[in-house]
């Protein structure tokens, strides 16, 4: 499942188990120290590998699993857009939303709007 946008198949077998693993709501929470922590290796190792495999951060690749994981809430439950970031382990809202804004060209309320208004 390609969960980063990335090519996960170009990840070792550990970094491919996290980024599916980190993808279940009681894991987004704990941030980078969980997803290394599911990878069972070192942050700093854990970073390594995915800046030399995607060019990306580990940070980058938790927000991109929390915000796929907001997307699907807003787009599948009424849940209150505040619940929704602080599910994902983004307690400050304004950051959330420009994580959202950045990733996906509108606000997480105009995107449930739109998703809402597709399936109609």
């Amino acid at each position: 499942e390609d969960r980063i946008g990335s090519p996960v198949a170009e990840l070792p077998a550990w970094l491919r188990h996290a980024v599916g693993e980190f993808g279940r709501p009681e894991h987004l929470a704990g941030g980078t120290q969980a997803f290394a922590k599911l990878a069972g290796r070192s942050p700093e190792h854990v970073n390594r590998i995915l800046r030399q495999a995607l060019g990306k951060t580990t940070t980058d690749v938790v927000n991109e699993i929390r915000l796929d994981y907001a997307a699907r809430q807003l787009r599948m439950s009424d849940q209150k857009i505040t619940e929704i970031a602080l599910d994902c382990g983004l307690g400050n809202l304004g950051h959330f939303y420009s994580l959202f804004q950045k990733r996906f060209r509108l606000t997480p309320r105009k995107y449930r709007i739109r998703q809402h208004s597709l399936v109609r």
